[in-house]
């Protein structure tokens, strides 16, 4: 067997490395033990913070990691897809409690979305009254066809004084008085 001789500086840097690794370990431990017995000393989050370290101070000319405009958490169930669906189904005037179950979300996100931008509320009040004008054409085009049964149905809602069904038995808005009315059963 060959014998190594070992030089004095090499033992004693081979020891210091060991110490030196030894030493990072008990101070990691010693912090670790000082946490737990601040916490359980019941010492006030003031007197914690005196001795963490500070933070470094963000200069003004230095953009922020995350943008202004951006928002951290969830994301939004309003993607422009739903947005689009919920225009169809307002357009042929679904209510609001269906369109948000067809489309799959929850009423109150459509109400939050609502809020949060107005202009769609708007937006959706004007595509509810499509089916309305779109009636509205349909009872005029068949009008001028000469569809009378359109034209006397039309006349008896829009003209009830001179076309209407009902009878006014108010007289005016006066009160009827010793007036009784009766319905009598034919006997023949």
């Amino acid at each position: 067997m060959a014998t190594r001789k070992i030089s004095t500086q090499a033992v004693k840097k081979a020891t210091k490395k060991k110490t030196t690794k030894k030493a990072a370990k008990k101070k990691t431990a010693k912090r670790a033990s000082k946490k737990v017995s601040a916490r359980s000393t019941g010492r006030t989050a003031k007197k914690n913070a005196r001795k963490a370290p500070a933070k470094p101070v963000q200069k003004e000319s230095e953009s922020p990691a995350v943008e202004d405009d951006a928002k951290m958490g969830r994301p939004t169930v309003m993607t422009d897809a739903v947005l689009g669906k919920l225009r169809a189904l307002f357009t042929i005037g679904v209510s609001d409690d269906l369109a948000c179950e067809v489309v799959g979300i929850h009423r109150d996100s459509l109400y939050s979305y609502q809020k949060e931008h107005p202009e769609f509320l708007e937006e959706k009040k004007l595509l509810k009254q499509n089916p309305i004008i779109s009636a509205r054409k349909n009872v005029v085009a068949a009008i001028k066809r000469g569809d009378m049964h359109t034209t006397r149905w039309f006349l008896e809602r829009r003209c009830k004084e001179e076309f209407g069904k009902t009878v006014d038995v108010t007289s005016g808005g006066e009160k009827l008085t010793g007036l009784s009315i009766g319905f009598v059963d034919d006997v023949d």
